[in-house]
């Protein structure tokens, strides 16, 4: 169930019986809750025995807890404090009441799994939008894929966190696609009713989703001691189109992850030359690096050469600016871009030079990236063959 509808029910109930509510899961952990009760609400352990009971009605730690008369891993139970408790025929509609949140609750989950099926292409085109229908999926809203990679981090965590991050949302889907990424589909009315329909290009909005962008890393990193990041894909007005999101969103993710490192969002539409060479075929690179860069030469620079010359290329090869952000002398950055000619045979003074120089540079990222995963590639492989011969 998306958690704005819970809340909706809990607030249902606390208007109805003008008390606190508490909603605990089948593994008797604290849902969601509204109010304050004179006792804290029970633990754990208590509500695992309320469970494992045969009552559907029943104290538990001075609040009437109620549950269906079958409790599996979508149930919910729900606690009110005794003082307040229904009268006995209000029981049974707090019984449906109970029921109808697991309709929705299991309504959320077939759309998680179409959803994931579209994503991965597993749904024929024709069929999407009777399905689409049936589980009460707007097929024609303004969405984009926004792939969500926190290494390490249970899903089941980032999934709530996702949820909490977006209260008011009732078109966003958060849906787990393996150990390490989460995918959302976002909704662009978060924006604005109307945001980016024919104004997706508009500096207004581009500032509001970076806000947004950047807002929710922090709030991940907040609550999570990992690194969290962002691939962002194009918009799409269908959602049999989300597909296609959801790879710019991956691709975006794989090529800022080459070539901006230090970024934690990568927008498809802003990877610039990066996305180039990354479809570029490796001989080919490798045949342009020999072309530009004789053997052995690149590694000839030194760290605070290369340091000099990243500076140079953010300062649009202003030599004053570049001296003036690096707390050097105007003739020690001549001196070192002298060094660099010298060795290279390339003058980043001139714009020419430049632009080859910092392709030769962007290719060798990409080989280098390519060479670290081939190399995990194989590692997994050997590590799998020798489990497989200690299990023969």
């Amino acid at each position: 169930m998306k958690q704005v509808e819970l809340n909706a029910r809990i607030k249902q109930l606390v208007d109805l019986y003008n008390c606190p509510v508490a909603v605990y899961d089948s593994s008797g952990q604290l849902v969601q809750s509204e109010g304050k009760p004179d006792v804290g609400w029970p633990e754990t352990e208590a509500i695992m025995k309320f469970i494992e009971g045969e009552k559907t009605a029943a104290e538990v730690n001075y609040f009437l807890a109620l549950k269906p008369e079958e409790v599996d891993e979508n149930s919910l139970i729900v606690l009110l404090p005794i003082s307040s408790a229904p009268r006995e025929r209000e029981l049974k509609m707090l019984e449906l009441w109970l029921h109808d949140v697991l309709l929705v609750e299991e309504n959320a989950k077939e759309q998680v799994a179409f959803l994931k099926n579209v994503l991965l292409e597993n749904e024929l085109p024709g069929d999407v939008p009777l399905k689409a229908r049936t589980l009460k999926i707007d097929l024609y809203r303004p969405r984009r894929a926004i792939l969500l990679r926190m290494p390490g981090a249970d899903q089941a965590d980032v999934t709530k966190l996702l949820k909490n991050f977006f209260p008011n949302s009732y078109e966003n889907y958060f849906i787990p696609m393996d150990e390490h990424n989460h995918l959302i589909i976002f909704d662009s009315e978060n924006l604005g009713t109307g945001f980016e329909r024919g104004s997706t290009g508009s500096e207004k909005y581009q500032k509001a989703l970076d806000r947004l962008l950047h807002s929710l890393i922090t709030y991940l990193e907040d609550f999570k001691d990992v690194d969290a990041r962002l691939g962002i894909g194009l918009l799409t007005d269908e959602i049999k189109d989300i597909s296609r999101s959801y790879r710019e969103a991956s691709l975006a993710l794989k090529v800022g992850g080459i070539f901006a490192a230090d970024k934690s969002v990568m927008r498809y539409d802003q990877l610039g030359l990066g996305r180039l060479i990354y479809q570029l075929p490796p001989t080919l690179c490798e045949l342009f690096l020999t072309e530009v860069f004789q053997p052995y030469t690149y590694e000839q620079l030194d760290q605070e050469t290369l340091n000099t010359i990243d500076k140079f290329f953010e300062n649009n090869l202003n030599g004053s600016e570049t001296s003036r952000k690096l707390f050097v002398h105007r003739n020690t950055l001549v001196y070192r871009l002298d060094k660099v000619e010298k060795i290279t045979g390339l003058d980043l003074r001139n714009f020419d030079d430049a632009v080859l120089f910092k392709l030769a540079e962007m290719v060798r990222q990409y080989l280098y990236a390519l060479e670290q995963e081939n190399s995990h590639l194989n590692r997994m492989s050997t590590s799998k063959r020798r489990t497989r011969k200690e299990l023969d």
